[in-house]
């Protein structure tokens, strides 16, 4: 019996320790059988020769064969799942690739877009940033005052302050206005005082200012200084061409000093509270024009004299205003009397009298 008989005879598979029961078929041995090489000793010559020789294979497979076998540039190489050309499979490939290049291509082009976007509104930011620091800044600057002295601030001088105040701030940033700075050239204006500082949107700031009105004036070692209500020495009087001489004059003890652009210096507890106290009182009842002259060279007897001829005596600082109302009233009843002249007392409001 030769070897292909024998491993074909299921009676000598049990001699060659295969089980009967493993087998697949009545004439195969187990093919997971481990003693079963598979090695036919007669087929050794079925082996023989060079596996690479193709000198046989038919010409036309010969042709058939890519030339960009050993180069690997085919598009087997470049894409191996790409399924045979021309089947169905290779069509619903394509449209596959196609869409995941799409995709690929959308997703690339919203990462430019978002890039994009992103340097936008930064370039934006930073535009509107530059746009404001050099946009909100101080270019005009407007000068209103309120009172009445038009013989000291024309429109020329308005003009002059502005062009002033100007120097100062213009070019700053108008959010940021330095108001001390402002304050401190008003203070050198004796007769200015800085009321309020605003800013009108995008280049304008606006200072209000308040004029100090000659009030009355005082002789000092023979020279004539004029005074606002406050006290302030606004200027020395030296001739009509000067600023008027208000009609109101102030006699005051123990002045020691009188400077244009500063507050008069007087000696004293009481200092200048008594004058600020009753040049107050008179501007809120509208006695202003009637009064001529305020003597406070006592703090506790003060008196005035009026147009009409009338000395006032007020006593102390006290009950100022209910004083001055209560001298109204008797000044209006010597009028309807006929009578003039005199000394009217209102150091007791309620009591008044009067002696001719």
């Amino acid at each position: 019996m030769t070897q292909k008989q024998k491993k074909k005879d299921p009676a000598s598979w049990q001699t060659r320790g295969y089980r009967m029961e493993d087998a697949e078929c009545e004439h195969e041995p187990p093919i997971n059988d481990q003693n079963d090489t598979g090695y036919v000793p007669g087929d050794r010559e079925a082996w023989e020769g060079d596996p690479f020789d193709d000198s046989a294979v038919d010409e036309g497979l010969r042709k058939g064969r890519s030339a960009d076998l050993d180069s690997h540039r085919s598009e087997f190489w470049s894409d191996p799942e790409r399924p045979p050309a021309g089947t169905g499979i290779e069509r619903a490939h394509s449209k596959t690739g196609r869409l995941y290049a799409m995709k690929d291509r959308l997703r690339s082009l919203n990462k430019r877009v978002t890039l994009s976007v992103i340097l936008v509104i930064v370039l934006l930011v930073v535009g509107a940033i530059i746009l404001v620091n050099t946009s909100l800044r101080v270019r005009t600057v407007r000068v209103t005052l309120s009172g009445d002295i038009d013989h000291i601030y024309t429109q020329e001088h308005i003009d002059q302050l502005e062009d002033w105040f100007g120097s100062l701030i213009r070019g700053s940033d108008i959010r940021h206005v330095d108001e001390q700075k402002i304050r401190q050239a008003v203070a050198t204006e004796p007769y200015l005082s800085f009321f309020a500082v605003r800013t009108e949107m995008p280049d304008t700031v606006v200072i209000s200012l308040r004029v100090r009105n000659a009030y009355a004036w005082i002789n000092y070692n023979g020279v004539r200084y004029i005074l606002d209500g406050q006290g302030m020495v606004l200027t020395v009087y030296e001739g009509e061409h000067e600023p008027a001489l208000p009609e109101l004059k102030l006699n005051i003890a123990n002045v020691r000093r009188c400077i244009p652009g500063r507050i008069i210096e007087v000696a004293g507890t009481e200092g200048l509270a008594p004058y600020r106290t009753l040049s107050a009182e008179v501007k809120a009842l509208g006695l202003t024009a009637e009064i001529m002259e305020y003597n406070l060279t006592s703090a506790d007897d003060m008196m005035l004299r009026t147009r009409d001829g009338f000395y006032v005596s007020l006593g102390g600082k006290t009950r100022i205003h209910a004083k001055l109302r209560s001298m109204m009233l008797v000044i209006a009843q010597l009028a309807d009397m006929g009578e003039s002249g005199g000394t009217i007392y209102v150091t007791n409001p309620e009591a008044p009298t009067w002696r001719p």
